[in-house]
């Protein structure tokens, strides 16, 4: 499975709706949002899939559509804290997806890592 089918795939899962849903043409916010969301994750988790591949992964759409999402959803995490948040806790999941058997190593120095 591909980085962006898996990160729609969660979104989905976070969100309740289809895959059909985040690939289709419906405006409505309770699918544009979950599907601004994936977009943004997917440029944020890996810069390497160009705007144009990102909107043709998502029904095909344009690149400013990509585009648009991922300023979006930066703005509204910048504006609201419960955004930011909701942002991370989905972002998070799709990583888990992704990597599962990631270990975070944690000190109780600052800035130490192991």
């Amino acid at each position: 499975m591909s980085r962006i089918a898996t990160i729609q795939s969660e979104v989905c899962a976070h969100y309740g709706i289809s895959l059909r849903d985040i690939n289709g043409q419906c405006r409505q916010r309770h699918i544009a949002h979950p599907r601004q969301m994936a977009m943004a994750i997917a440029r944020d988790l890996d810069p390497q899939p160009s705007y144009p591949e990102i909107g043709a992964k998502f029904g095909g759409r344009d690149h400013t559509t990509a585009l648009h999402a991922f300023k979006a959803v930066q703005k509204r995490q910048e504006e609201n804290p419960d955004y930011h948040a909701e942002f991370m806790l989905v972002s998070g999941r799709v990583l888990e997806a992704i990597n599962p058997n990631r270990v975070i190593f944690r000190t109780s120095r600052k800035g130490a890592t192991q």
